[in-house]
């Protein structure tokens, strides 16, 4: 029973997170879809606040730009719009992503197999309607960080497209640092804020 109550928690907060994806790109004038050849963009989610941000990198017309949106959320949408300058040049930076497998990585729920504890089978013995009965059965455990920052990641790279999503993966890292996936979508988080100083982890 917990455990249908969580999925369906988490499948809640999916639905929820799409739709405020929509809604804060719809006040941003973005459109979902990436339209550049090369481009990656970062959706940071609220959390437990009306305050979202995107990273936006994309190349046009011979050069990249890279954009850094804030999103107040209310009743009358706030917008903050900053043009970023990298400390390294873009097409390295570009490469950066890439090397830290973006275009392959998959959503945080098709590796959540890898955050289960060593199951352990049991042995259940007893009797029912008078009939004795002997049944094996094995137990998982798995950390679960119900809050915090959510980020949505879309890249394009000439004619591949790929995007995926994590929920607070700091946090998820420090408990699982073996995890290859959660290895990269840090490597990119972190090149992210090193070559743009936006979302500094104390933050």
């Amino acid at each position: 029973m917990r455990l249908k109550v969580l999925v369906t928690f988490l499948l809640f907060c999916s639905l929820i997170n799409g739709q405020t994806n929509n809604t804060i790109f719809k006040d941003l004038g973005l459109v979902d879809s990436l339209t550049h050849e090369y481009q990656i963009r970062i959706y940071k989610g609220p959390g437990i606040t009306n305050y979202s941000t995107v990273f936006e990198m994309y190349f046009e017309s011979g050069k990249w730009n890279a954009v850094f949106y804030e999103h107040y959320n209310g009743i009358e949408p706030t917008i903050i719009k900053t043009i970023l300058t990298s400390n390294s040049k873009p097409d390295y930076i570009f490469q950066n992503f890439l090397r830290s497998y973006a275009l392959e990585l998959p959503d945080l729920k098709d590796i959540r197999w890898k955050m289960h504890t060593k199951r352990e089978i049991y042995k259940e013995e007893g009797s029912f309607r008078g009939k004795p009965f002997k049944k094996y059965w094995d137990m998982k455990t798995e950390h679960h960080i119900l809050d915090g920052n959510i980020f949505y990641f879309q890249i394009k790279n000439d004619k591949t497209i790929h995007s995926f999503n994590y929920s607070n993966p700091d946090s998820y890292l420090i408990t699982y640092p073996n995890i290859d996936e959660l290895i990269f979508v840090n490597e990119i988080l972190d090149t992210v804020r090193s070559e743009f100083n936006i979302w500094k982890k104390e933050e």
